[in-house]
């Protein structure tokens, strides 16, 4: 339920991202992405374009080649739509749907919670926190979309 209702703020704009505190001129909070400094951090960014991040998506998109999906014809709104709000290509069973969201969902909590650490500690760990946190989750959702489609 928590990755459901993170993903809907994702999807609505209300997470505070840095162009959050920017169009509101608050002053002392950092608006450049804790992963990219040279970028100011939108949620589109930190989920999508991030460069230093694209190991962790293409972990993601791994993932979701090993349960069935190719991600490679998509185009690149159908991409942020995979990795901004979890949505998959439309001809998915409702199940693997779900497994796709759900890989998403934790990636992008997983992202923003460590964001928020560095953001907050000021360390510069980051990337690699996300990925050795990330890989764990994508194997546990993949096994259960295998386990599934086997006993299914």
């Amino acid at each position: 339920m928590k990755n459901l209702d993170f993903m809907r703020r994702i999807g609505l704009g209300a997470i505070k991202s840095g162009d959050y505190f920017a169009r509101y001129k608050m002053p002392g909070f950092k608006i450049d992405c804790v992963f990219c400094p040279e970028v100011r951090e939108t949620a589109e960014h930190l989920f999508y374009g991030s460069k230093l991040l694209s190991e962790v998506r293409s972990l993601v998109v791994s993932s979701i080649k090993d349960i069935g999906i190719d991600c490679s014809s998509m185009t690149d709104e159908q991409r942020k739509c995979l990795f901004c709000l979890g949505l998959g290509p439309g001809n998915v069973e409702k199940l693997t749907q779900r497994k796709i969201f759900s890989m998403i969902a934790e990636t992008n909590r997983v992202i923003w919670s460590i964001r928020n650490e560095v953001l907050f500690s000021y360390e510069r760990n980051g990337v690699e926190k996300v990925t050795s946190l990330v890989r764990p989750i994508m194997n546990w959702i993949k096994n259960q979309v295998l386990f599934t489609t086997f006993n299914g």
